[in-house]
């Protein structure tokens, strides 16, 4: 159970831990895994590919560091595979709970789960959003692949990728989604916002290259 599902202030806090107990590589790992920079949360092949690390060596140093994480860390993780929930019901990729609709947000996801698991007459109705959970990382904010998700449970890699099949199957159907509509609408609301920004920020661009004149003549100190 997430114990703060502010996102602004879980983010603030760690950056100020960062600052006080990691190195400065510890630091680097942790921004581009959590997505800091530019908001895209990277694995750790990706890690080690712009590190020209192994996966084993950028595991070790999270390992290493991971005694230094307070709960922010994990939170936050946590809260990242929220939005991986969200992009697997909506079967969209680009689904992401807005940073100030955090809490609003997830209070909703786990409605929708409970109700589903109350309103299913399938018996096993409770393991299976227990898969989901485990293998989108909901509990502790590390996803796992179809086989480690089936270590957990004694179930086959296979049995596994059925059961996610059906239930996000089942989690989309229409008459149970429309519970979601608000939902929807505040990420379509916020999808627009994000790009009315950007294309304020291209017309911001295109009016400073109006303004360049590209032929003038290169001043003597630039010819040299």
């Amino acid at each position: 159970m997430l114990k703060e599902k502010n996102l602004e202030k879980l983010i603030e806090n760690l950056k100020n831990e960062m600052q006080e107990k990691l190195t400065p590589i510890e630091c680097d790992f942790l921004r581009l895994r959590l997505g800091f920079d530019d908001g895209r949360i990277r694995c750790f092949e990706e890690i080690a590919q712009l590190f020209a690390m192994t996966r084993e060596e950028v595991e070790e140093i999270f390992k290493s560091a991971s005694e230094k994480f307070s709960e922010a860390y994990q939170n936050i993780m946590q809260i990242n595979c929220y939005n991986l929930l969200l992009s697997c019901i909506f079967a969209d990729r680009n689904c992401e709970i807005p940073r100030n609709k955090t809490e609003e947000f997830i209070d909703i996801l786990d409605k929708y789960l409970e109700d589903f698991q109350n309103e299913s007459d399938k018996s096993n109705a409770q393991r299976d959003i227990d898969i989901l959970k485990v293998r989108l990382g909901i509990y502790d904010g590390e996803p796992k692949t179809l086989e480690q998700t089936g270590q957990v449970f004694g179930l086959s890699t296979e049995r596994i990728r059925q059961i996610e099949i059906q239930t996000l199957r089942k989690l989309r159907h229409p008459k149970r989604i429309i519970k979601l509509r608000k939902l929807r609408e505040e990420l379509e609301k916020a999808e627009e916002e994000k790009m009315g920004k950007a294309e304020i920020e291209r017309a911001k661009f295109m009016k400073e290259l109006e303004n360049i004149d590209f032929f003038a003549p290169l001043a003597k100190s630039e010819e040299n």
